[in-house]
Protein backbone atom coordinates (compact mmCIF):
# COMPACT_ATOMS: atom_id res chain seq x y z
CA UNK A 1 0.00 0.00 0.00
CA UNK A 2 1.34 3.44 -0.96
CA UNK A 3 0.25 5.53 1.99
CA UNK A 4 1.55 9.11 1.81
CA UNK A 5 1.00 11.64 4.56
CA UNK A 6 1.41 15.37 3.95
CA UNK A 7 2.18 17.40 7.05
CA UNK A 8 1.27 21.06 6.65
CA UNK A 9 3.39 23.84 8.06
CA UNK A 10 1.00 24.60 10.90
CA UNK A 11 0.46 23.02 14.29
CA UNK A 12 -1.32 19.70 13.86
CA UNK A 13 -1.27 16.09 14.99
CA UNK A 14 -1.14 14.05 11.80
CA UNK A 15 -1.92 10.34 11.82
CA UNK A 16 1.38 8.90 10.59
CA UNK A 17 0.98 5.27 11.62
CA UNK A 18 1.46 3.04 8.61
CA UNK A 19 2.81 5.84 6.41
CA UNK A 20 5.26 4.74 3.73
CA UNK A 21 6.14 8.35 2.90
CA UNK A 22 5.85 11.53 4.94
CA UNK A 23 6.00 14.83 3.10
CA UNK A 24 6.56 18.04 5.06
CA UNK A 25 5.33 21.28 3.56
CA UNK A 26 7.61 24.28 3.75
CA UNK A 27 7.35 27.87 2.61
CA UNK A 28 11.08 28.61 2.85
CA UNK A 29 14.28 26.82 1.92
CA UNK A 30 14.71 25.46 5.45
CA UNK A 31 12.70 22.36 6.39
CA UNK A 32 13.27 23.25 10.05
CA UNK A 33 10.76 26.08 9.64
CA UNK A 34 7.98 23.45 9.57
CA UNK A 35 6.55 23.66 13.08
CA UNK A 36 5.74 19.94 13.09
CA UNK A 37 9.28 18.74 12.34
CA UNK A 38 10.60 18.64 15.94
CA UNK A 39 7.69 16.46 17.09
CA UNK A 40 8.08 14.20 14.07
CA UNK A 41 11.79 13.72 14.72
CA UNK A 42 11.07 12.98 18.37
CA UNK A 43 8.34 10.49 17.41
CA UNK A 44 10.70 8.38 15.30
CA UNK A 45 13.79 8.58 17.55
CA UNK A 46 15.90 7.94 14.45
CA UNK A 47 19.61 7.53 14.93
CA UNK A 48 20.27 7.69 11.18
CA UNK A 49 19.12 10.24 8.60
CA UNK A 50 19.64 9.74 4.85
CA UNK A 51 19.40 12.99 2.86
CA UNK A 52 18.91 13.48 -0.88
CA UNK A 53 17.24 16.05 -3.13
CA UNK A 54 17.80 19.46 -4.64
CA UNK A 55 19.42 22.00 -4.35
CA UNK A 56 22.57 20.70 -2.63
CA UNK A 57 23.86 24.03 -1.35
CA UNK A 58 20.45 25.32 -0.30
CA UNK A 59 17.66 22.97 0.85
CA UNK A 60 19.78 19.82 1.21
CA UNK A 61 22.35 21.77 3.22
CA UNK A 62 19.75 23.25 5.59
CA UNK A 63 18.26 19.81 6.26
CA UNK A 64 21.61 18.06 6.69
CA UNK A 65 23.21 20.67 8.93
CA UNK A 66 20.03 21.01 10.99
CA UNK A 67 19.97 17.27 11.62
CA UNK A 68 23.73 17.16 12.27
CA UNK A 69 23.25 19.66 15.11
CA UNK A 70 21.14 17.02 16.90
CA UNK A 71 24.10 14.66 17.00
CA UNK A 72 22.34 12.02 14.88
CA UNK A 73 24.06 10.22 12.05
CA UNK A 74 23.52 12.07 8.76
CA UNK A 75 24.28 10.54 5.37
CA UNK A 76 24.26 12.58 2.15
CA UNK A 77 23.51 10.51 -0.96
CA UNK A 78 25.88 12.22 -3.38
CA UNK A 79 24.47 10.66 -6.54
CA UNK A 80 20.92 11.65 -5.57
CA UNK A 81 21.53 15.38 -5.04
CA UNK A 82 21.88 18.21 -7.54
CA UNK A 83 23.51 21.59 -7.27
CA UNK A 84 23.30 24.87 -9.14
CA UNK A 85 27.03 24.80 -9.88
CA UNK A 86 30.05 22.52 -9.50
CA UNK A 87 31.74 25.12 -7.28
CA UNK A 88 28.73 25.36 -4.96
CA UNK A 89 28.50 21.58 -4.86
CA UNK A 90 32.15 21.19 -3.88
CA UNK A 91 31.77 23.73 -1.07
CA UNK A 92 28.58 22.08 0.19
CA UNK A 93 30.21 18.64 0.24
CA UNK A 94 33.12 20.08 2.22
CA UNK A 95 30.67 21.71 4.65
CA UNK A 96 28.84 18.39 5.09
CA UNK A 97 32.09 16.59 5.86
CA UNK A 98 33.12 19.33 8.32
CA UNK A 99 29.77 18.85 10.12
CA UNK A 100 30.47 15.08 10.45
CA UNK A 101 27.97 14.08 7.78
CA UNK A 102 28.87 10.94 5.87
CA UNK A 103 28.96 11.07 2.07
CA UNK A 104 27.47 7.96 0.48
CA UNK A 105 25.90 6.74 -2.77
CA UNK A 106 22.62 5.07 -3.65
CA UNK A 107 24.31 1.68 -3.97
CA UNK A 108 25.87 2.04 -0.50
CA UNK A 109 22.64 2.98 1.30
CA UNK A 110 21.38 -0.09 3.11
CA UNK A 111 17.75 0.17 4.10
Amino acid sequence: MDKRIVIPNRPCTPAIDGARQIILEKQTIDIFTNVSLPALLEHFHADRHVIYGVVTEICVMRAALGLAKSGASVEIVTDAIRSLSDEASAKALADFTAANCMLTTISQVAI
